[in-house]
């Protein structure tokens, strides 16, 4: 493929891959064999250090040192650029830089320095690569921003942390604040004049590289997270357009087994977080340990997989066994088969376990109950009846007395079988439901009824008491102000186990979430009889602060496209009944005809409160959005947020002059007009500037007219003019700074402005280009001030007059001749008074008798006095400018010999 110089000015674009490939084949040093780079020495840059290393980037030096602290040279830059390039770079018509010229001592610089030069990366120094000389961090910054065209990469909402940024040439704050907004750099103080060493250039490449990589990626899936039932989705970055169900594609795979397609439902899509959710059928608890794993991927994308663990079903077991009147209560761990515990002869009671007399008897019953009791599941608890009397005639079960109760060959219902036991009952008369109180504690609130705010956790203390028979568990759930209920919840016996027949159960309820109100808190306790206080009985009251859950709203009340701005002005109001409006924000959506939607143009972006700051219940908006297209679809949305945190929902804006012609013609989508077929500003007409001064401060006025309206007036400034009068160093892009319409605002037929811009401090030619924008995207564009910056005074030599000609004599010796290094102004240059000559420190003369200025050059003075100057003495000059009006210093000589 022949090389490209447009498409490669962006010369990074494709070449990661490229260069990983190149590191393949050329044997590239890692950090660790650099044997003065440890983790130790160059801290922050050691992993960067290896990263350009094994990626062929950077090289050491032959003593197998890497140098990291010394300063990089522009050669060295230029090398390793031309690195990352490969091979498939065509440099036949690439002019060699005249300091590396073919023949070139080091043959690696003499190709590489083609390539970047070709790329357009190193364009030079009037037609030198300077290869020795040191890089600046600054410099560095606008190779990296326009090799890898890192500009294009910032988001609108990117922000620069450098704070020194002054420091900088114009020419380079630009790059250096992309490099900020990207990450490249992340400090306060970028030093932008200082020299870039090589450990900071390996870091800055490699970072450069890896927001390259990120931000052109497709979107695709980052990573996820699986619970049971639900599976999370983390994008890269968001997708253009809002994703759908079916643009993923779903398996499950158990134990690393066959992996099979899922179908998703409940599909949610959070622009904000680029994260999707959707939920899947739910796996059931086995007897083995299970690892579920969830591969998920977007479109054409590689596809990222999360996983989660279930425990194995506990072994089914036997928790409580209590007795009560004629009755036996078994508690199982998990459902039971109902075939095995409904057969009696699997159970057997004993009356009194001290007595071998007694003959062990079966129930004269065994019923699974087909309920729940309290936290147990339906199928956990059997019920044992036991009638009738032993073989001594007595009553079988007898309170006080001890017996116990063997239980074999119940199954589960998971159909394992539950490992036999023989259990100690000691049976109670028939009694009554066991009781529950309770306190709640919220601070230095203790009490059946205490106060929280939304989001507090309150603790819950029980009192749980059976009559005859232990406690075994206890639970609460909450009844909420519009008569719901909460899901139960366990609660924790005090003293570590459930065993007695009072116990004291502690919780904690957190009210993230609540809403204001009356909040009762029921508690269900069961003994090991199996009896309950029923469905619960309330213990507690929690009075829940109001809190706003409210959105606000927000109404448009005019929106009128301006045809010269081609922009939307809209005027509103938000109104919210609880608390104060905290912001309005609107987005502009354009229509895509490739994918049928709109997708956002202008980020969600802060309306201006009419009365200076949004901080009341109703507020007046308004705001203005950027600039339109012609001839295309958009739709406006507004939306507010209150004091509470409560944001409304997207209200799209209907724009009254204009109507819904184009893209899906959703509702109060609106559709910019045409340009008229104005295809040109009229005028533009910049007061022209051609002059040489030391002053930095430049001043332009000037007006531009056009019968669409001007929208906007630029400059842009450049500095270097060569012999053919070209300026070729661009100081600052076009930009709008210190650009001021003097009638406040570029909205009208014919605009009168000024520029006020300051010259870098640095001495050279600059250009001032300005251009003017009309209503319909026409620019005119007018080179306006050319100016030389002079701030170095000049300085002078002195030799006599007859030294400076051919003639032996006739020239008399109270003659000389002054030698400026530039050109002087001729009024200073001829005031006789500017040059006196002196004797140790007095006047010998106060003014020359005669001063001419050689008009040739500009440059040199004939200069005489009344009487020629002795050799003890010193001619002094004062006052004498430059035509940038730089006087020279007081300057005193010898008088020459």
């Amino acid at each position: 493929m022949a090389y490209q110089p447009k498409s490669y000015r962006k010369f990074l674009v494709g070449t990661v891959s490229a260069a990983v490939v190149a590191s393949a084949i050329v044997p590239a040093a890692s950090a660790a064999s650099f044997s003065d780079v440890t983790k130790e020495t160059v801290k922050d840059h050691y992993q960067n250090i290896a990263t350009a290393s094994e990626k062929g980037y950077i090289k050491g030096y032959g003593d197998g040192t890497f140098k990291p602290y010394n300063t990089i040279t522009r050669g060295q830059v230029v090398k390793i650029l031309a690195r990352t390039l490969g091979d498939d770079v065509d440099t036949s018509k690439t002019e060699n830089f005249s300091d590396v010229p073919s023949n070139y001592s080091d043959k690696e610089l003499v190709e590489a320095s083609l390539k970047v030069r070709a790329a357009g990366v190193f364009t030079g120094n009037g037609g030198k690569l300077l290869p020795d000389q040191n890089i600046t961090r600054q410099q560095m910054a606008k190779v990296l921003v326009n090799g890898l065209g890192l500009e294009a990469l910032v988001d609108s909402d990117d922000t620069s942390r450098v704070k020194d940024i002054d420091k900088a040439y114009s020419e380079y704050r630009e790059d250096i604040q992309t490099l900020s907004k990207l990450g490249v750099t992340d400090v306060e103080t970028f030093n932008p004049e200082t020299n870039l060493t090589r450990a900071q250039f390996a870091s800055f490449i490699v970072r450069a590289y890896d927001v390259k990589e990120s931000r052109t990626a497709k979107p695709s899936v980052q990573d996820v997270t699986a619970v049971n039932g639900k599976v999370t989705v983390e994008f890269n970055k968001a997708p253009e357009t809002a994703p759908t169900a079916n643009d993923f594609t779903i398996t499950k795979s158990v134990n690393a087994g066959t992996a099979t397609s899922v179908a998703p439902t409940d599909f949610k899509y959070d622009a904000s977080s680029k994260t999707a959710t959707f939920s899947v059928e739910k796996v059931e608890a086995a007897t083995a340990k299970q690892t579920v794993s969830y591969s998920v991927a977007y479109k054409e994308t590689d596809a990222k997989s999360g996983s989660f663990t279930i425990d194995a079903l506990p072994a089914a077991s036997i928790l409580s066994v209590g007795a009560a009147g004629n009755e036996v209560t078994v508690i199982f761990n998990s459902p039971v088969d109902t075939a095995t515990a409904q057969n009696v002869i699997n159970y057997t009671y004993d009356r009194d376990r001290n007595d071998s007399t007694n003959v062990p008897v079966h129930p004269t019953n065994a019923e699974v109950n087909p309920k729940a009791v309290g936290p147990y599941e339906a199928g956990q608890v059997v019920t044992l009846t036991f009638d009738g009397t032993d073989n001594n005639g007595k009553n079988i079960l007898v309170p006080n007395e001890k017996g116990s109760l063997n239980i074999q060959n119940i199954k589960s219902n998971k159909g394992t079988i539950i490992a036999s036991k023989t259990v100690n009952v000691n049976p109670v008369a028939a009694g009554v439901e066991p009781s529950v109180t309770g306190t709640l504690t919220n601070g230095a609130q203790t009490s059946e009824e205490v106060s929280a705010n939304a989001g507090t956790e309150v603790k819950l203390n029980v009192k749980a008491k059976g009559i005859n028979s232990d406690i075994i568990s206890a639970r609460y759930r909450i009844q909420r102000p519009d008569n719901t209920f909460t899901n139960w919840t366990d609660l924790n016996a005090e003293d570590g186990t459930f065993d007695e027949t009072s116990e004291t159960a502690v919780g904690s309820i957190d009210t993230t979430g609540f809403a204001g109100g009356e909040y009762k808190v029921f508690v269900q306790t069961v003994d090991a009889s199996g009896k309950t206080n029923g469905d619960g009985e309330q213990v507690a009251t929690l009075e829940i602060t109001k809190k706003d859950i409210v959105a606000p709203a927000v109404t448009t009340s005019e929106a009128t496209y301006k045809s010269v701005d081609r922009a939307v002005e809209v005027k509103g109001l938000a109104k919210d009944a609880e608390s104060d409006i905290k912001n309005v924000q609107y987005r502009v959506l354009k229509y895509n005809s490739s994918t049928n939607a709109y997708s956002t143009s202008t980020e969600w972006t802060n309306a201006t409160a009419v009365d200076g700051s949004f901080n009341e219940k109703s507020e007046n908006y308004e705001f203005v959005t950027p600039k339109l297209d012609n001839s295309a679809s958009y739709l406006l949305q507004v939306r507010s947020e209150d004091s509470a945190g409560n944001t409304s929902d997207a209200q799209a804006v209907k724009v009254g002059n204009l109507i819904s012609t184009g893209g899906t013609s959703a509702a109060n989508t609106f559709t910019t007009p045409s340009s008229s077929g104005d295809s040109k500003v009229d005028s533009l007409a910049v007061d022209k500037v051609e002059s040489i001064t030391n002053k930095q401060d430049l001043k332009l006025t000037g007006t531009a007219k056009d019968s669409a309206g001007i929208t906007k007036v630029e400059y842009a400034v450049y500095r270097e003019a060569d012999e053919e009068g070209r300026y070729e160093v661009k100081v600052q892009d076009f930009g709008q700074t210190g650009v001021t319409p003097n009638d406040g605002s570029f909205n009208s037929n014919e605009e009168n402005f000024t520029i006020n811009y300051k010259l870098p401090s640095v001495d050279g030619n600059y250009l001032v280009v300005v251009r003017a924008n009309d209503g319909y995207g026409n620019v005119v564009t007018d080179e306006t001030a050319k100016v030389t910056l002079d701030t170095k005074v000049p300085a002078v030599s002195v030799a006599r007059a007859d030294k400076e000609t051919d003639a032996t004599d006739g020239i008399p010796n109270n003659t000389f001749v002054l030698t400026f290094d530039e050109q002087v102004t001729e009024d200073t240059a001829e005031n006789v008074k500017n040059y006196v000559v002196k004797q140790q420190g007095q006047v010998v003369e106060s003014e020359a008798t005669e001063v001419e200025l050689d008009d040739s050059t500009g440059k040199k003075v004939i200069l005489s006095f009344a009487s020629a100057p002795k050799a003890e003495q010193t001619i002094n000059i004062a006052s004498v400018q430059d035509l940038a009006g730089n006087a020279i210093k007081a300057t005193s000589v010898n008088v020459p010999k």
